[in-house]
Order: structure tokens, then sequence, then C-alpha cells
């Protein structure tokens, strides 16, 4: 009884870890990976993405992502991205479609309003989980797998130097792992963020603030801040799990290379590996 205990826990657990739009610092390059609102604000662009976190430990958080994104009109632009993550025994793959469509309110202020669809594949891998009684009938060594729709919303206020949105995520609200435990629905998820961008001289700083919430999960809050001088990029970051993140970049040409260094949160104090983030944009016309 205690290890089938164990198994709802741990598939309770996997729910969990997809219950919130997945958290990396990518957004601090491209808000629109956390409100389709700001697809295309930036610039057309085709990116690679690569985030892994607690280092040198197996079956340790990874996910990779390939990402377009560009104006088709003066007013509308569209994105498209693969999306994938993997963490320990759960897995998740998403396929994403992201609209946005911009409206000038004043001679300075804009209005971008976005929508995304997409198509998530969930997984769960029995067979991977490493039990203290191999013998436990609770576990049947299946592979659990929902394929299941999902949506989020968006909108963003922006001039050319201040820029603040607002999305929120999980829109479906979608009951992932139903078959082993009771259904429990996946909650909305809040995003806000704001941040200012100011010149001096050759050097552009833009310190910004983030705001995650969602239903009976704990608030995320970032703080960050970046430096740009000509064609190289320096910043940093804190949020309030402890976790602090240095980021380093550089232009060349078209393309625009991003790397982040973070060390662990607060979740866990017995763990000392770090992480790592690899961000590669190429800019299009």
């Amino acid at each position: 009884m205690k290890e089938k205990n164990i198994l709802l826990a741990l598939l309770l657990f996997a729910n969990c870890l997809f219950a919130q739009t997945t958290f990396t610092n990518e957004y601090i390059f491209d808000k629109s990976s956390i409100n389709p609102a700001a697809t295309a604000l930036s610039a057309n662009s085709f990116s690679l993405y690569y985030n892994t976190k607690l280092v040198g430990i197996n079956d340790a958080p990874k996910t990779q992502k390939i990402a377009i994104q560009s104006f088709v009109s003066e007013n509308t632009a569209i994105g498209f991205s693969i999306f994938n993550q993997e963490k320990g025994v759960s897995g998740k793959t998403a396929f994403q479609f992201k609209y946005a469509y911009q409206l000038k309110l004043t001679k300075k202020l804009k209005l971008s309003l976005g929508l995304q669809s997409e198509v998530q594949s969930v997984s769960f891998d029995e067979a991977a989980l490493v039990l203290a009684n191999p013998e436990d009938d609770a576990i049947t060594g299946e592979f659990h797998r929902d394929i299941v729709p999902e949506a989020s919303s968006g909108f963003v206020l922006y001039t050319n130097m201040l820029n603040f949105g607002f999305s929120v995520a999980n829109l479906f609200g979608n009951e992932i792992y139903s078959r082993k435990v009771e259904k429990e629905d996946i909650p909305f998820t809040y995003i806000s963020y704001l941040d200012y961008k100011l010149s001096v001289n050759n050097f552009e700083f833009t310190p910004s603030v983030l705001v995650l919430q969602a239903a009976d999960y704990p608030l995320i809050s970032q703080l960050n801040l970046n430096i740009k001088y000509n064609k190289f990029m320096v910043g940093g970051a804190v949020n309030n799990s402890k976790s602090i993140s240095i980021m380093s970049g550089i232009q060349s040409g078209k393309m625009i290379f991003n790397y982040i260094f973070s060390t662990p949160t607060s979740l866990n104090t017995t763990l000392v590996k770090v992480g790592n983030e690899i961000r590669i944009q190429f800019l299009l016309p």
C-alpha cells in the first residue's frame, strides 16, 4: 500500500510539472515564449533554444525548441514552434501556432492582441521508475501518453521604450494522467511582465520584472537587467526561488547568440547543480 501511494504521488507530481507554463529564461530575449501577443514585436526571426537544469544528474530537466515568427502584413504577425521537454520519467512535446494583431492607440502607444493554439503530447513512463521493490504490483511498467489541445491568449501595450504584457495560459484546463489518480484540472496560469528600455550613449539598459501565478502553485517573480553595448550583451536575473542567472551574448551580422548560466532554485537545497541555456537567433527580413 505504501508503494502504491508513492506511485500516486509520483503521478500527481508529473501532473504538477506541466500545470504551470514551463518557466525558462527564454522570455528575456523573446517575450512571445510567454505571450503570443509579442509575436515578432522585436524582430522577424528564426531561433533555436536549448535548456538543461541540474547539470550532471541523469534524466535532469531538458528543453529544446525551434521557432519562427514574422509579420505577414503591416499589422499581423504569425509564429510556429516545436517544443520538447523531458523531466525524469515525464515528457511533453508541443506544436504551437501564434497569431498577433497590432493596433495603434495613440501616436506613441500601440496594442497587440495575441492567441496561441497548440497540440500537446504529455507522457509518463512507469518502466523508467527506480523502485525499492521491483516486484511491487502497483507498477505496471506502462507508458502513458495523453494527446491534448491547449491554448493561451494575451495582450501587449508598448511604446519605443516601455513594454507591458499580460497573458493567460492553460485555457483548456486539461486533465492529465486521470487514469491513475483523481481528475485534477490544470489551472489557468497568469503571466505579466514589464520592461523599460533606456539608451545612454552607446549603451542600452533594459530592466524588467516578471510575475507568474497559477492557483495552488507557488508564485514566481523575477527581476532582470540586460545591458547592450554595440554588438555585446550582458545581464543578470534573480527570482524569489533564490536562483541567480548570469547572461551574455553577441551579435554577428544577422545572428545573435545568447548564453545563460543559472544557479539552482531553493526547492532542494541539497542539490548544487547548475543550469545552462543557449539561444541562437537568426534575424529575417
